[in-house]
């Protein structure tokens, strides 16, 4: 499994937080390109119907 995956499975587990923390802790040091790589991966992740459809459901509330 890839960093790419490990973050899209987070992602999809409810845990976008963790997804990009694992992103800054895995990005080499001193390598360019974090930024836009992260911003490339939130793109994707925004195009997904899937992913739109999470944070639909996470944004209503559930009243028991």
């Amino acid at each position: 499994m890839d960093l790419l995956d490990a973050m899209l499975n987070l992602t999809y587990a409810g845990h976008e937080g963790l997804a990009v923390r694992l992103f800054d802790l895995a990005w080499p040091s001193g390598m360019e390109g974090k930024k836009e790589a992260l911003a490339r991966f939130k793109k994707l992740l925004n195009q997904s119907p899937f992913y739109r459809e999470m944070r639909a459901m996470e944004k209503q509330q559930v009243v028991c």
